[in-house]
This record gives structure tokens, sequence and C-alpha cells, in this order.
């Protein structure tokens, strides 16, 4: 392989890699001259003087604390007034084995005089001792906790300045006994935890499950918590361990950890970082193998999060267009690490409540949870797609519907098709016309679909008689041309009509299907697209029931071939209720609050407090979407048991691609959101619901000719593809912007339905050997440490990588391409080098498609 390669990241930024490790950097210029050197030393010793006297005029004039844009540190003094200097042992007892648990290396920077043994952390191994948030010393220390500044050289800005200490522990192994399925350990607590109602007496149960996949269960010993419902997400139940395993496992007692071995590599170690199980906080960490992290989602970021800092991923589902660092639709905790050496290990937590993840650069995490129990797999791999493959035996399949055996049922062709919507067509006659233009001009279309505005003042189950009076016919004219019509439902249910005059309302009253005020036991109300709501509690089998009977009754007048479900996290135009949430309860106001958008709960969704079927909201929020999956998946096979039922689900779960597809949420029409749309597909691939597009063209906003074309040539290649975008704003489909855009959008829509039997193939391989449908580089070219930072190309299978075009104004693409013989599907394009990390230029009117042939791993 090269030494390096030029690669732009998704800003357009120019780096240079050396052999594509940790240690990337910019080119420099330097200055060479020797009158330039001199130059350069007066301008940095000016510019340093200048700065110094400003940060002490800062310094002495601002409060103690942790803040991102801490400046202070160079002033401050490492000096811990704590007295006790012994490091704490380690003690270590082994179920297989009888040896020492490997030890962590803490190796700090920077001056150290006067800070006790315990705290000599060095700064990638700082576990975060106060993660609420504002900080001082005082606050730290009356935890036990360190109060360290970072090293001034090296100080990333989010680097804790209150950590715990080596050898930190409120629970003490009283011992661990083998038993059928692998081993139980017993744990008590030591009184020195600083969290409040923490649990006295813990289990930690260690599943033996597979070869390759182990199971731990943490929970309390002497009441029982809350955990996800197994037939809401099913999952293995395994009573005997496997006869043997790749992995070993060992237990530490001082401080409790547990940690797995996989041949010589340390895949787990969770004796770091301040084990803490209390009523409303859970907390474990763990030391990573690798410095290459996917996964853990749904969010808008890069495909690769690299531990080379700190950064906190909140899962809390939430109607929040895409943006960075926000909790978004959807909550997968699902990660996979990739090793210097291309091999990977996975790691799951089963919880439905808001918890977090703290990524930092030793590498290591923290799994932050406020309810239910430590419900953990780990998958050793050892390779990506091996990974990958673990995980879906555990949550799933995809299209495996509700059932574990039988005969395979894969999705029609119909669903791989173009799909084509808009919010705001204004009528069915706006409809008719389009369908028969695409139809006119030879545009490949599958399916129409219709968002609320088909609605009756947006009240679900119902149609406008007036705009949309000829919507029944308009679907009988898509079936008699053999498309499909699809359209929107959302969960908020209108609780303000006359009685008698909405049934939807009516029955769900009677049949008890909404979701429940704990202040009064009547139904919560909310304010959605209809005004003033309730929401159906799909988790209970009368809310099932009734749903199901509603579909069928609208049905009954529009013949509709599949449902999409929105605003299910669930969203709320008023944050909790119309008359707020309870002020009093600790469910609302929980002694930690991840890092989520808003900081409470309840911004934009119901009470935590609210009852449902299975408990408290605050337990169940995140099952919300893939309730409502479950119910409309069951109702719909019950119209229609011959087919497969087709959902489109906006909040999704671990094992929501069983039943359902998924697309990114409410997107712009710029180009950043067209390149992140490739990390979001791939994300979505691991998380097991491969059928998930972007909304092409963008959904808000107001798109053009070119962003356009690119983003028609880029989802026609989605697993997903359907153009879509928002009241008010220009039209978008492919006939918008004249003969050029719709001619580029025929042709390279022609190439995918050429493509289409080797998708469904690949449709076929995910369902019958959990094989993945698009992949990352990386999955393929494990070993290729170039694989392993590309964001902007995806394979088709293990065949077909796909460069789009991304960046206004371009006209050539850069490509990566792992070592292999390299084939143009478009036969005008030129064969690229087979060396690793060479590049081609693609022609400026379509993406990029080449072919290899058993290159990948």
């Amino acid at each position: 392989m090269q030494d390096s390669i030029d690669i732009h990241n998704m800003y357009g930024t120019k780096y240079k890699y050396t052999s594509l490790k940790k240690n990337h950097q910019l080119e420099n210029v330097s200055c060479y001259k020797p009158f330039l050197v001199a130059l350069c030393l007066i301008f940095l010793i000016t510019i340093a003087t200048i700065l110094t006297f400003g940060w002490i005029a800062y310094c002495y004039t601002r409060p103690t604390g942790r803040t991102n844009d801490e400046v202070c540190w160079i002033f401050a003094s490492y000096y811990n007034p704590e007295t006790d200097t012994a490091a704490l042992e380690t003690d270590t007892a082994t179920p297989e084995t009888d040896t020492a648990a490997p030890e962590t290396e803490h190796r700090p920077h920077g001056p150290t005089g006067g800070v006790p043994d315990k705290c000599l952390v060095e700064d990638v191994s700082r576990f975060d001792c106060y993660p609420e948030g504002a900080i001082n010393q005082t606050l730290c220390e009356a935890r036990g906790c360190c109060w360290r500044l970072p090293d001034p050289l090296s100080a990333d800005a989010n680097v804790p300045y209150c950590y715990y200490p080596i050898s930190y522990s409120v629970y003490e192994l009283q011992g661990w006994n083998h038993t059928d399925f692998g081993y139980s350990a017993n744990l008590l607590y030591n009184n020195k935890g600083y969290t409040p109602n923490p649990v006295n007496n813990v289990v930690v149960d260690v599943y033996l499950e597979t070869s390759q996949r182990l199971h731990m269960k943490i929970y309390d010993g002497k009441a029982k918590r809350f955990e996800v419902p197994q037939d809401l997400v099913p999952r293995p139940v395994v009573g005997t361990k496997s006869p043997s395993q790749d992995y070993s496992v060992a237990f530490t007692s001082h401080p409790f950890g547990v940690q797995v071995n996989y041949k010589d590599k340390l895949l787990l170690d969770t004796s770091l970082g301040g084990f803490i199980y209390s009523d409303s906080y859970l907390q474990i960490s763990s030391k990573l193998p690798g410095f290459y992290l996917y996964g853990i989602g749904e969010k808008r970021s890069t495909f690769l999060q690299y531990l080379n800092g700190w950064k906190r991923l909140a899962l809390w589902d939430r109607d929040e267009p895409p943006t960075e660092n926000a909790n978004l639709y959807g909550s997968h905790p699902f990660m996979i690490n990739v090793m210097d050496d291309g091999t990977a290990v996975g790691i799951a937590f089963i919880n439905s409540g808001a918890m977090e993840f703290d990524l930092q650069p030793l590498p290591a995490f923290t799994f932050r949870a406020i309810g239910g129990i430590i419900d953990m797999y780990l998958f050793t791999g050892p390779s990506f797609k091996e990974v990958v493959t673990q995980y879906w035996d555990v949550i799933g399949r995809p299209f495996q519907g509700d059932s574990t055996g039988g005969a395979i049922r894969l999705p029609p062709y119909w669903w791989l098709g173009f799909h084509l919507c808009r919010w705001g067509y204004n009528g069915t006659a706006a409809v008719t016309d389009l369908v028969g233009r695409m139809r006119k001009a030879g545009l490949p279309q599958d399916v129409q679909w219709n968002d609320i505005d088909y609605m009756d003042r947006k009240l679900d189950f119902t149609f406008d008689r007036k705009l949309y009076a000829g919507l029944p016919d308009l679907v009988a004219d898509l079936h008699d041309n053999h498309q499909k019509y699809v359209m929107i439902l959302d969960p908020g249910i209108s609780s303000e009509q006359p009685p008698g005059s909405y049934p939807p309302y009516d029955a769900g009253l009677a049949a008890n299907a909404f979701v429940r005020d704990s202040r009064t036991g009547a139904p919560l109300v909310g304010r959605v697209w209809p005004g003033v709501t309730v929401f159906p509690d799909f988790g209970s089998a009368a809310a099932r029931t009734w749903w199901a009977e509603q579909l069928a009754a609208f049905r009954r007048e529009v013949l509709f071939d599949g449902v999409w479900i929105d605003m299910n996290e669930p969203s709320n135009f008023v944050d909790g209720s119309t008359t707020g949430c309870p002020s009093n309860s600790s469910l609302e106001e929980p002694y930690f609050t991840p890092d989520i958008v808003g900081g409470k709960l309840r911004m934009k969704t119901i009470c935590a407090s609210a009852v449902q079927q299975y408990g408290n909201h605050y337990d169940l929020h995140n099952l919300y979407g893939h309730s409502e999956i479950i119910a409309t998946y069951e109702a719909l096979t019950k119209l229609v048991p011959e087919e497969i039922p087709f959902i489109l689900s906006r909040s999704t779960y671990m094992g929501s691609g069983r039943l359902a597809n998924h697309w990114l949420g409410d997107n712009s029409a710029d180009y950043a959101n067209m390149r992140y749309s490739v990390a979001g597909i791939l994300n979505f691939q691991l998380f097991g619901i491969p059928l998930v597009g972007a909304d092409i063209c963008g959904f808000g906003g107001v798109t053009n000719a070119e962003l356009c074309q690119r983003w028609y040539q880029l989802g026609a290649f989605y697993p997903f593809s359907r153009s879509h975008n928002t009241i008010g704003a220009p039209a978008q489909d492919p006939l918008a912007f004249g003969d050029a855009v719709a001619n580029s959008t025929r042709s390279v829509y022609l190439t995918r339905y050429r493509l289409l039997p080797y998708l469904h193939s690949l449709l076929y391989r995910a369902r019958a050997h959990g094989e993945l449908v698009v992949r990352p580089l990386v999955a393929e070219f494990p070993a290729d440490e170039g694989s392993r930072w590309v964001e902007e190309q995806f394979l088709w299978g293990g065949a077909l990588l796909v460069t789009p075009v991304l960046r206004q104004g371009a006209t050539t693409v850069r490509g990566y391409f792992p070592r292999g013989e390299w084939f143009g599907v478009v036969t005008e394009l030129a064969s690229p080098s087979t060396d690793p990390g060479s590049s081609v230029y693609s022609p400026p009117r379509r993406t990029l498609l080449m072919s290899t042939c058993g290159a990948g791993s």
C-alpha cells in the first residue's frame, strides 16, 4: 500500500494521511529561509505575550469550574490537598484461569507535584466523575474523585477535570458461581457512593450463549426493575452455555469488573470508570481494543467515530431535524469497534429509556442510563461482517417478521422502485397530472405517496372530500398501471371533535386504547397536527386491536398498499401535555438527565410519568415508535395475509428492521445533508434496517437543478429511493427542472432498475444469512486502513462500489479503491489502477459505478 494519499473530507478540506493511522495532519507550509525563520519567531513571541497577559487578566476575574472554553489551565495549580497517596490494589478472581487481570497504565502528563498516587491518571484515561455539567473542585472532591486540570500542551476541550481515581469502587465482589448458563456473581454496596438510592445487592449474570456471543445482565437482586419486554423485542432465551467459547471471562473484585479476552486481545474491561448501580442512575465503562468506532444512533455525524477525543452521544427519541450532536428519531445502542489489524468486536445495550455514551481516546466508552437494567451483549466477530450477523441473531434479521421459522418471504420488487411524494399537492388533480406526466416522459415510478394534506383537517383515517374527492379513483388508476399507493398516518388522534363525529377517537376511548395521565387516569392530552390530541398505547392489546380496526375501515375506502407512520417518537407540539407534567415527580426531574436536546425528558414529547400498559413512559419512550410498527404490522398482516406489509417508520429501535423500513427524516436541501445521508444509510445497515433512504433533493428549504440532479444520481442507489419535500416549497420531482435533469434521472434510474435483481438477491442474503445489503468499505476490506476512513462511498453487497458526486460545482470525483481488480459498470468510464488508494475521475453528469470480483474479505 502506498505511504500516503490525498483525501478530501465532507467539508472539502484536503488532508494528507500517512498510513491512514491515528496521527493524521494537514500539510504544512514551513519557514525555511533564515530571514523568514526570524520573522516567524518574532511574530510568535509577540502573539504569545499578548495572549499570556490576556489569559492572566481573564483568569483572575472568573469563577472556578470546568467549561468547554476553559483557558485558565496554564496558571492553575496541580496540587490536590488529599494526603492518601497509597495506590489501591486490584484483586482478581478468574473463572476460567487464575491469572491476574491485565493492568491499565496510568501515566500522567504535565506537572504532578502534590497529586496523590491514586489521581496520577493520564488525560486519555480520565473517566468523567461529574457528567451533570457545571463543576468545581469542591463538588468534585466531595464525591471522592480527583480534580486536576489537563495537560496544557495537549488538552482536548472536553477532557474531564473531575475524574475517578485509580481503583475507584462502590461495590465489592462477594463471590461468583458456575451456573448452567455461565457464571453468576453477587455484589454488595460499600456505602462509598454519591448517587441517591443505590441498589445494595446487585447480581451479575454472565451467559456464555454461543462461541462468539456473551450476554451480561446486571440487575437488582432484591427488587424487580423494568426490562425491555420480550414480546416487543424478541431475543434468544438461552439457559445452557455453549459447549465452547472463543473467549474467556475474568472477574476483578476491587474495583469490580468483568474482563473478556479473545485470544490475546482484551475486548472488554469494566473495572474502569466507576461502576454505579442506583435507582435512576446506571453507569458502566470499559476500555476498547481499537480507535475505530461505528454505530450508536440515530445521529447525524460522520460514519466513523474516531476515538481521538471526547464525545457524548445521547439517545432519547425526538422529533428533531437531522442536526449534529442531537438525539434524533430512533435509538440503536449498538457499536462496532475495529482494531488496528482489522478485526472487530461489537457491543449492544438493551435499554429503552434515556441513555448516553461517553467516548474517549483511551480508547474507551462509558454507558449511562437512568432506568431499567444493564443488559449487555458482546459479539466477538472476529470480522466486521460477522459482528453484524451476530448482532442480528439477537435482535432479528431484516424482513423476518414476527416469526423465527418457516419459508423466507422477501419484499416485492415495487419496494425497490422509485417512490414519489410531497407535502402540498393540493388535491387529487395535481397528483393525477404528475403521475401522467411521469409516465409520458418514460420516467420509472413504482409508488405514489401522500403526506398529511390528503386528510380532512389532518385527522387520521380520513381524506379531504373536496380536494381529494378523487383519491379512490387515483389509487385504482395506479393499480391498473401496476403502480402502488402509500399514505401517511400520525399517532396523534384528535380528541376535540364533536361526540359521535369522529369514530377513531370514540372507539379508542371506549377501548381504553390511549396513554394515560398519571395524575388523573384519563387520556393524556397533547397537541399535534389536528390540534388537541391523545396518543395510542400501542403496547396494549386493546390499542393494537383498535388500530387494526381503523386501518381496515379506511382501506375499505382507499385501497392503500402500504403505510407511512410519522411523528411517532412520539412528537408533541407542547412539552408533556396541555396541562404540563407532575411537578413533584422523580420521573420528570430525575437525578441525572443525559445530554439530550432541551435538557428535559418532556421536551417535544409526552410526560415521562405518563402511564402505559408496560409501565411508565419514562422507561418505554424509545419503544413507542417500535410499538406502533408492531401494531401496524399485525394489522396489515390481517388485511393482506399473502403479502409482507410495507411500513415506513420515522422512529425505530433495535429489531425494527424485522418489520419495517426507515427514512432519515426531515433533512434540508443542501449539499451537507446530501453528504451526511451516506453515513446515515450505512449506520442503519448495521442496525438491521437495510431499506433506508433520505428524502431526495431535501425535504426542507428550496433545492435547485444542480443539487437535485446530483441527489437523484445518489438516490438511485439508496436502498429505499424516494423524493419528498415540504409544503410551500417549489416542486422537485424529476420533471421540475427541465429536460436535462429529467434525462439524467431517467438514465440513472434505468441503471438502478437493471440492477434490481442483484439488489433483491442481497435482501435475500440479509434475511437468510444475516449479510449486509449496503456495505461500508471497512466491512469488505477491514485490513485496509484507508477503507476505515471512507465516508462518501458505499458498496451494494461485495461487488458494486458507488462513488457519488457530492459537492457543488464539481466536475470530478475522487474515490478510494482498495486492492483488487475494478471494472467500470458504465462502459465509458476508464478502469482505475488496482493499487489501493488510487483515485479516478468520473464524467460530471453521473455517479461513478465500479465493480470488483473477489477482492473483499
